[in-house]
This record gives C-alpha cells, structure tokens and sequence, in this order.
C-alpha cells in the first residue's frame, strides 16, 4: 500500500500545524518541555505530516523507522496525550493530538511549575542554614560551553578575561545562543576582553555580532602566531571557566581568589604582546 494514495488528509488540521511543521527547533522544544525523547520527537513530527492519521505501515516507511520501534514510540506519545489511535476500514491509524488537547496538556504543565515555583519560594523564604557554594563545578556534553555563559551573567561582574579559540568555540554554540548570551551582557553592563589565536580567526561578516565596538563593551586582539590554544579559559571575579573542543566537551569553573589573581597576571602580560584587529 502506498502510503501516499492512502492517508486521509483534513484540511483544517494542516493550517493549525503548519508553523509548528517549519519550525523544527522550536517544535522540539515544546516537546522536550513536555517530557519527549529524541525518537519521540521524530516520530511526533513525523505525524504532524499527516495530520489525517496514518497507518504504523506507512508511517514506517516515511520515516524510515523499524515497526517495533514505531509502536513503541507511539505508545509513549499516547500516553503522554500527544498522539491518537483511531480504526479506520479495518486498519489501525495514528494521528497528532488535537491543537486544543496539546494546548491543555501545555498549560497544564506551565501551571504545575507555577505551583512548584510557590513551593520552591516557600521553602526557601523559611530560615534555612547558609548553603555552601561550590569551589568546584563541573559541565559535560553540548550544553557545557552555555552552562558556563550563563554563569558570568548570574555573576554580573564588572569584566571578563578571556583567551577563546574562537574558531573552535563558535562550532560548539548554537548561534542564536551566542547572540542572546552577547546581548544579555552587553544589557548588563558586562565588559570583556579577549584574545583570539591568529590561526583561529573568523570572518566577522558572518558573526556581526561579535564586532568590536564601544557599545559591544568588548575589545579583542590577536594573539601572536606561537601561542595557538586549543581549549578557552576566562577569568571573571574570583572563577576560571574552562572549555574543551568539542571533541571532549566538558567545562569546568573553580573558583579561587589566587587561582584567578595568577591567570589575570599571564592574561594581562599577553594581552600586552598581543596586537589589535
């Protein structure tokens, strides 16, 4: 059967999904804040092509997934009230939620973390004993380099010193990120120096937002050509933040008051060696 000629399409689903269908990352967002997988989210999106409902047969073949595996997911996103089952001429089909369901089921969600939200503040407005702060803090995986940019504008301080193959690092953040992470800090009075190695420069036309200007509050020079680092470090208050390649992806922060004091000293001596762009 081809799954083309078989599918029962229903106009007035394709105009509700159709946005969600083109914008895949924030389709997968939605998703992953209601409790979705990765395979999950393929085969909901996948659905979402055949808002009319589709059998496991063909719907196997669009996605190019095994049948077993397509049950489980399916059984998964039905019970997670994303996903229907309805028969059909003697056929089994499955389509997405209705919009007005998956909007409860959003909102609900939204509601429960508000309650959590009043717990949590609840808690924490009692007389607790002082909770200690970590020296040491550790990030692994993709998110390990964003983890880190949202801890110096949780810190707010007053500048920051970085040496950052930029090269390497502007692989390992999603763009939309690193514009936010700039103009957040940039909102917050933060001040950054930075030293890019001269075999890791970009194209600025590319990444406008990494310009150097005045209100950027950032200054950048090129390191000269035998000092060529291959993971970042930056100073901030009294934390070092290091970044592996993406190859390792890990970061970590310690903070130490003389751990930092020394690297600003190297900082400072090479940002002295060091030529503008």
């Amino acid at each position: 059967m081809n799954y083309k000629v078989s599918i029962v399409k229903v106009s007035s689903f394709i105009d509700i999904y159709y946005l969600m269908s083109i914008q895949k990352n924030e389709v997968q967002n939605i998703l992953a804040f209601l409790g979705c997988n990765d395979h999950e989210m393929k085969t909901f999106q996948a659905l979402l092509q055949f808002p009319g409902g589709i059998s496991v047969v063909d719907l196997a073949k669009f996605s190019n997934t095994t049948r077993p595996t397509l049950y489980d997911h399916l059984d998964s996103l039905i019970n997670k009230g994303l996903a229907k089952k309805y028969s059909q001429e003697k056929s089994s089909l499955y389509a997405p939620q209705d919009y007005k369901i998956l909007l409860e089921l959003y909102e609900a969600k939204i509601k429960h973390l508000d309650q959590n939200k009043k717990v949590l503040k609840q808690l924490f407005s009692q007389k607790m004993p002082a909770m200690h702060t970590p020296r040491f803090s550790v990030f692994e995986g993709k998110q390990s380099v964003e983890s880190v940019c949202m801890d110096i504008l949780r810190s707010r301080p007053k500048i920051t010193h970085w040496i950052w193959p930029i090269r390497t690092m502007i692989t390992m953040i999603p763009p939309e990120f690193f514009e936010y992470f700039h103009t957040e800090r940039m909102n917050r009075g933060i001040h950054a120096q930075v030293l890019w190695s001269e075999e890791s420069q970009i194209s600025i036309d590319d990444h406008p937002f990494l310009l150097p200007h005045e209100k950027a509050l950032r200054e950048i020079r090129i390191l000269p050509k035998e000092i060529s680092p291959t993971v970042a470090y930056g100073i901030y208050d009294n934390k070092v933040a290091v970044i592996a390649d993406d190859q390792e992806s890990f970061a970590f922060i310690v903070e130490s008051p003389g751990f930092a004091h020394t690297l600003i000293s190297e900082f400072e001596y090479l940002w002295g060696k060091s030529k503008g762009m």
